[in-house]
């Protein structure tokens, strides 16, 4: 305004800042103004936080649109240093009566990329340089509406500072929640003394805080309504159950980014705000965590992997998968601070003394747990990230009443487990807090050599990287873990990072582990074998590379051509000639014929035949049955009785001894054949039955006894052909007048 004197206003005392006036000159005379006014607010246009150009195909961006946006920022940055040269009266009065000082920085709050979307900001180095400037910028300002002091001469009360906040906007639980999401990794110190002075000069928003777990609430059930995986109050109908079949992949991409924006910002906030996490846990907000993640987190899985694990896809597939894997890390951080208030607040009873604040904190915290138990998933999951355990010995060591309930519970807990654990494993650190690696990731095992792990031990190296990364096989897990020398934090790391070597990202993810078999070891170390082929060069259970060249597939063709080919060749005897000739059982003299031959014997009683003398053994001779007919010359007294001549005189047929004679053995089948079905009759029709006489003689001379027979053998099998009830079958109709008699 015209009075104000921009340059020599100056307080008039050292009085806060609600009671304080300046004096300023106006038309040459001094008059008094008070320190918040709106007349102190400048007439000046504020620009609101601009989303940065995309990148292009090649990564880079165009740069029209990257000169445009480093000059909107500029302007945008020259506001936040503006606001913060101003002395605080004019500082307050213009965030107080001008809205659009604000709602500049509500602009960047809300649209700033978070740390999960960072990575698609583009790589440009002055883009990258102007907006941590902004953002370093934008945090003073927020730190500046939280300052009660600024120097000697310029503050103001506790209560003002709340009233301030609080009535005209300038702090709200969603702004909080903003600011949280953004700075609560990079600079949660400063922050959680930010939010502590806010919630101490105005205790109204601790109610704000109740109001606002309704709205996350509401959003978690948007989620769980567009996959039907969590169990709503209300009742729903049995067809409206199972998963949405109308989800698209996009749809699903946004879902994802909405769960994960959702349980980063509720994650980010209840770890900086201390007395939220006392008004969440009274609303048992624990438990619509796990509802969610144990019943709408597996059914987005399972939609990601029909609708994006495609080819073409794997892009894309990867980076909601890796979003959606943190989403599940954040909701257990969320779950963790919310259970660790009654925690906390038992360990700070027990120093002061109240057992019986003690008791109650104690069963708070055990009954929370209980209700979660019957959750098979999400136990698994916490237990790993945040041991159980841990908090039942550190409940113990308060409250003796926790030792009757502790091993139930420990028990309860690793029956989430298949096979249970033998011992609970390591708390899995997430993928927002690894230690970061060199690097050149290929030369982390060589420098960090480690033992060889096995057994129990290695199934919780696996059961921690796969309480992260549950996409990952087994066995993929265990190669990893080979390579980063046992070390769970770095496999997680590098997975999610994308920074895997390329022998393992050349690997399947789905791989699955193959067990060692059941083998017992002996007293000298000696491994029995299963089976003869374990372990050999062509056993791909246990070796990765196997000489392929050394397989043949199919039939195997020989050298040979045929069997006597293969009979004549004398190859292999040429082969192992040298190795009986050291021996002496081969004979290298080129002679045939030992002059030692003719005394070899004569020891013996071998008598030797004279030259044209006349052997005294019996001919070579051939079996009678194998002679030619016509070698045959042996007399009649030389031949059995059966084969000399018949009676008649006629020469009997000589019998082969060796092969009977097939025609003579089909001639004496036919004649069988011949006389068992008679003659004149078609081949396979039985003999005709002899006549049998049932006549006989007239009636009174009597009958001859084959007749008598034939008729008694008539009556008895009579049954046995047809037509033979016609007599009594007639008397039946006659009696029932069916017939004329």
């Amino acid at each position: 305004m015209a009075f104000i004197d921009t340059e020599n206003d100056q307080p008039s005392s050292n009085k806060p800042l609600d009671e304080l006036e300046v004096e300023v000159a106006q038309d040459g005379a001094v008059v008094r103004v008070k320190a918040l006014d709106p007349a102190w607010c400048e007439d000046r246009t504020y620009l609101p936080y601009a989303y940065p150009p995309g990148q292009a195909g090649d990564g880079g961006v165009d740069p029209g649109a990257k000169q445009d946006w480093l000059s909107t920022m500029g302007l945008y940055l020259e506001d936040l240093r503006w606001l913060l040269c101003l002395p605080q009266h004019r500082f307050w009065s213009n965030m107080v009566f001008k809205p659009e000082c604000v709602e500049t920085v509500l602009s960047f709050l809300q649209d700033a990329p978070p740390f999960y979307v960072l990575e698609e900001f583009p790589g440009d180095q002055d883009m990258r340089f102007l907006y941590q400037q902004v953002y370093h910028h934008v945090f003073l300002v927020v730190s500046r509406l939280a300052t009660c002091r600024e120097s000697q001469a310029e503050y103001m009360s506790l209560q003002t500072l709340g009233d301030l906040v609080y009535d005209n906007y300038l702090f709200t639980v969603p702004m909080m929640m903003d600011v949280c999401l953004l700075y609560g990794r990079t600079r949660r110190s400063q922050l959680h003394g930010i939010i502590g002075t806010v919630f101490s000069a105005q205790p109204n928003y601790q109610e704000d805080v109740r109001k606002s777990v309704g709205s996350v609430a509401k959003s978690m059930s948007y989620v769980e309504k567009q996959f039907a995986g969590a169990v709503s109050a209300e009742p729903v109908k049995l067809s409206s159950k199972g998963p949405r079949g109308d989800v698209s992949a996009r749809e699903l991409r946004d879902m994802v980014l909405h769960v994960l924006d959702l349980a980063a910002t509720l994650s980010s906030f209840l770890d900086v705000c201390a007395p939220a996490r006392r008004v969440f846990h009274q609303q048992m907000f624990c438990l619509r965590i796990v509802n969610l993640y144990e019943n709408t987190l597996p059914e987005m899985y399972s939609r990601l992997e029909v609708l994006l694990n495609k080819e073409g896809a794997e892009t894309l597939y990867a980076d909601t998968r890796h979003k959606l894997d943190l989403a599940r890390v954040e909701l257990l951080a969320a779950f963790r601070h919310i259970l660790a208030h009654p925690l906390h607040c038992a360990l700070d009873a027990a120093s002061k003394g109240g057992a019986a604040t003690v008791k109650r904190h104690v069963d708070d915290y055990c009954s929370v747990l209980q209700e979660c138990l019957s959750e098979k998933v999400f136990m698994r999951d916490y237990h790993s990230a945040h041991p159980v355990d841990v908090d039942l010995q550190l409940l113990a060591s308060v409250s003796p009443d926790v030792e009757d309930k502790r091993h139930y519970l420990m028990e309860s807990v690793l029956l989430s487990f298949d096979p249970p654990e033998l011992k609970p494993p390591r708390p899995a650190p997430t993928a927002l807090h690894l230690p970061a690696l060199a690097e050149n990731s290929d030369g982390f095992s060589a420098k960090h050599p480690a033992a060889k792990v096995t057994g129990d031990r290695l199934e919780s190296l696996i059961a921690e990287v796969k309480d992260i990364l549950p996409h990952l096989g087994d066995g993929f897990v265990q190669r990893c873990l080979e390579h980063y020398g046992h070390a769970s934090e770095a496999v997680v790391n590098a997975v999610l990072e994308g920074a895997l070597p390329p022998s393992l990202s050349s690997l399947d993810n789905a791989m699955p582990r193959i067990p060692p078999d059941l083998q017992l070891e002996v007293a000298n170390g000696v491994v029995e074998r299963s089976n003869v082929f374990d372990n050999d060069e062509f056993d791909i259970m246990t070796q990765d590379n196997v000489d392929t060249s050394r397989i043949h597939k199919g039939k195997r063709k020989s050298k040979h051509r045929d069997l006597s080919q293969m009979l004549n060749d004398k190859s292999a005897l040429s082969e192992i000639r040298d190795r009986y000739i050291p021996l002496g059982y081969v004979d290298t003299d080129e002679r045939l014929y030992d002059d030692e031959y003719d005394d070899t014997y004569d020891h013996l009683d071998v008598s030797i035949d004279e030259p044209g003398g006349e052997p005294d053994r019996r001919p070579l001779v051939v079996p009678r049955v194998l002679r030619p007919r016509e070698e045959d010359s042996s007399g009649p007294e030389d031949r059995d009785d059966g084969d000399g001549e018949e009676e008649g005189g006629a020469p009997a047929e000589r019998r082969d001894q060796f092969v009977e004679n097939p025609e003579a053995v089909r001639a004496r089948a036919e004649q069988q054949r011949q006389a068992r079905f008679g003659r004149g009759r078609g081949r396979g029709q039985a003999a005709a039955p002899p006549p049998r006489d049932v006549v006989g003689g007239p009636k009174g001379q009597g009958q001859s006894k084959d007749v008598l027979h034939n008729r008694q053998k008539k009556t008895t099998n009579k049954s046995s052909r047809s037509n033979h009830n016609r007599k009594s079958g007639a008397q039946w109709k006659r009696s029932k007048a069916m017939v004329p008699s």
